[in-house]
């Protein structure tokens, strides 16, 4: 693909690397096993800014295929439509192969950039990634995307997701709260699971009421925007695949808990 060295040219200065620490090693009694382990490339030097538009994509392209995934098989995808699944993770699937591949997933040391978000504009032509003010975390074939890094339930729920802080569900939260301590739960931080599951089971009309007008406020106010891309975030070997790329249906939000002030959806994904 242009803008990339081919497989012989890496091989060529792959070779030329190796000449040199010979030299090192032989003539200037260096270590080389040291000097290996020393130089080695810990991370890249991008900024959020170089991923949100296409210009310098050939250049991001090649400095992670060189220090991450030399051999990479650069058959990449044009657009993200939601059939698009399983090309996308059949190349994550070769990716995950190199031992560096969270390097590029979790992009932890780019701030403002989510995990997910820079491997989409690795594998992706024209995927680029929103500024941070835009409501959206990137874009592909004139449509935007949230891009979801979550934990899979069993039963095929996403959860852990964080909706931004553009609308309110604090007076929904307080009938949430009033129903919980009607059944004897005690006002607190955080409403688990099982306390959610117990309220439903002993109040089910009323909670099913309020559910209803977190599933109503929340789908009007975030999830009916964009089309989202689910990656699993959960530990093991399933990480960093993309579980499902989807449009939310109302019918697909359920409320979860209530964790850190803020009640939490979960998304039936299948």
């Amino acid at each position: 693909m242009k803008g990339f060295i081919s497989l012989d040219e890496f091989l060529n200065e792959k070779e030329k690397l190796n000449r040199n620490h010979r030299l090192l090693e032989n003539e200037l009694d260096f270590d080389i096993d040291f000097l290996k382990r020393a130089e080695t490339v810990k991370s890249l030097n991008f900024e959020a800014k170089d991923f949100t538009t296409r210009k310098y994509k050939k250049e991001i392209r090649y400095l992670y295929r060189k220090h991450y995934f030399p051999d990479f098989d650069d058959k990449l995808l044009s657009k993200i439509k939601t059939n698009s699944l399983n090309d996308l993770n059949s190349l994550i699937d070769k990716l995950k192969k190199y031992e560096k591949f969270n390097f590029i997933y979790k992009s932890s040391d780019i701030e403002g950039i989510g995990p997910g978000e820079c491997l989409l504009f690795f594998l992706v032509d024209d995927v680029v990634l929103s500024g941070g003010g835009e409501g959206y975390d990137i874009k592909s074939d004139n449509k935007t995307f949230e891009v979801k890094a979550t934990l899979i339930s069993s039963n095929n729920y996403a959860y852990g997701i964080r909706m931004g802080g553009t609308f309110s569900t604090e007076d929904i939260a307080v009938k949430l709260w009033k129903l919980a301590e009607e059944i004897g739960i005690k006002k607190g931080s955080e409403l688990g699971v099982k306390q959610i599951a117990k309220i439903k089971k002993e109040k089910e009309k009323d909670f099913n009421e309020i559910e209803e007008m977190f599933r109503n406020r929340t789908y009007d106010n975030y999830f009916k925007k964009h089309v989202f891309i689910f990656f699993n975030h959960n530990k093991g070997k399933k990480q960093g695949y993309i579980e499902t790329i989807k449009e939310i249906d109302k019918d697909d939000i359920f409320l979860r808990r209530y964790t850190s002030h803020t009640l939490r959806p979960e998304i039936k994904i299948k």
